[in-house]
Protein backbone atom coordinates (compact mmCIF):
# COMPACT_ATOMS: atom_id res chain seq x y z
CA UNK A 1 0.00 0.00 0.00
CA UNK A 2 1.61 3.34 -0.78
CA UNK A 3 2.26 5.76 1.74
CA UNK A 4 4.02 9.27 2.48
CA UNK A 5 6.09 10.02 5.50
CA UNK A 6 6.31 13.32 6.79
CA UNK A 7 8.79 14.90 9.20
CA UNK A 8 9.08 17.32 10.81
CA UNK A 9 12.30 18.61 11.83
CA UNK A 10 12.31 21.05 14.11
CA UNK A 11 14.70 22.67 16.22
CA UNK A 12 15.01 20.31 19.52
CA UNK A 13 13.09 17.31 18.34
CA UNK A 14 11.94 15.57 15.07
CA UNK A 15 9.08 14.04 14.43
CA UNK A 16 7.72 11.57 11.84
CA UNK A 17 3.77 10.67 10.72
CA UNK A 18 2.67 8.56 7.69
CA UNK A 19 -0.45 9.37 5.32
CA UNK A 20 -1.41 5.97 3.49
CA UNK A 21 -3.20 6.02 0.18
CA UNK A 22 -6.67 4.42 0.07
CA UNK A 23 -9.22 3.24 -2.34
CA UNK A 24 -10.88 7.46 -2.02
CA UNK A 25 -7.49 9.27 -2.00
CA UNK A 26 -4.98 10.09 1.06
CA UNK A 27 -5.66 9.37 4.54
CA UNK A 28 -5.46 11.70 7.59
CA UNK A 29 -1.65 11.90 8.80
CA UNK A 30 -1.41 9.95 11.22
CA UNK A 31 1.88 10.64 13.59
CA UNK A 32 3.79 7.64 14.30
CA UNK A 33 5.62 7.05 17.84
CA UNK A 34 8.82 7.51 16.58
CA UNK A 35 10.53 11.08 17.67
CA UNK A 36 14.09 11.91 18.38
CA UNK A 37 16.11 14.88 19.44
CA UNK A 38 17.43 16.69 16.59
CA UNK A 39 21.13 16.17 16.94
CA UNK A 40 23.74 14.43 14.82
CA UNK A 41 26.93 12.73 15.72
CA UNK A 42 29.69 12.47 13.45
CA UNK A 43 32.57 9.45 14.19
CA UNK A 44 36.25 9.94 13.23
CA UNK A 45 35.86 7.29 10.46
CA UNK A 46 32.77 9.99 9.10
CA UNK A 47 29.86 7.26 10.19
CA UNK A 48 27.30 8.96 11.41
CA UNK A 49 24.48 8.56 14.65
CA UNK A 50 21.33 10.96 15.38
CA UNK A 51 18.62 11.30 17.89
CA UNK A 52 19.55 9.30 21.29
CA UNK A 53 22.53 7.72 20.00
CA UNK A 54 23.86 11.24 19.12
CA UNK A 55 23.12 12.77 22.32
CA UNK A 56 25.19 9.82 24.22
CA UNK A 57 27.97 10.87 22.77
CA UNK A 58 27.85 14.53 23.31
CA UNK A 59 29.80 14.44 27.08
CA UNK A 60 32.85 11.65 25.36
CA UNK A 61 33.28 13.95 22.42
CA UNK A 62 31.64 17.34 21.85
CA UNK A 63 33.58 18.81 19.04
CA UNK A 64 31.57 15.98 17.29
CA UNK A 65 28.01 16.79 18.02
CA UNK A 66 25.80 19.55 15.91
CA UNK A 67 22.38 20.96 17.61
CA UNK A 68 20.66 23.69 16.76
CA UNK A 69 21.16 23.23 12.92
CA UNK A 70 17.98 23.35 11.43
CA UNK A 71 18.28 27.42 11.81
CA UNK A 72 21.09 27.75 9.79
CA UNK A 73 19.85 25.48 6.35
CA UNK A 74 20.52 27.23 3.76
CA UNK A 75 23.55 29.03 5.31
CA UNK A 76 26.63 28.66 3.51
CA UNK A 77 28.87 28.83 6.02
CA UNK A 78 29.69 25.11 7.47
CA UNK A 79 29.06 23.75 10.72
CA UNK A 80 32.50 22.16 11.57
CA UNK A 81 32.55 18.66 13.57
CA UNK A 82 35.82 17.70 14.68
CA UNK A 83 37.20 19.18 12.26
CA UNK A 84 35.04 18.00 9.52
CA UNK A 85 32.95 21.23 7.37
CA UNK A 86 29.31 19.89 7.46
CA UNK A 87 26.20 21.89 6.10
CA UNK A 88 23.15 22.16 7.74
CA UNK A 89 21.54 20.45 4.67
CA UNK A 90 23.86 17.72 4.73
CA UNK A 91 23.62 17.10 8.70
CA UNK A 92 19.05 17.34 7.52
CA UNK A 93 19.30 15.06 4.89
CA UNK A 94 21.57 12.82 7.38
CA UNK A 95 18.62 12.90 10.17
CA UNK A 96 16.02 12.44 7.39
CA UNK A 97 17.52 9.12 5.69
CA UNK A 98 18.10 7.98 9.28
CA UNK A 99 14.10 8.61 9.86
CA UNK A 100 13.08 6.81 6.87
CA UNK A 101 14.37 3.78 7.33
CA UNK A 102 12.97 3.98 11.13
CA UNK A 103 9.42 4.95 9.68
CA UNK A 104 9.40 2.91 6.90
CA UNK A 105 6.22 0.46 7.29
Amino acid sequence: MPYVLGIDVGTSRTRVAVSRQTATGWSDPVPLPLQVPTVVHLAPNRATAVGDEAARHADGDPTRIARGFVARIGDDVPLVLGGTPCTAQELAAVLNRYLEKAGSP
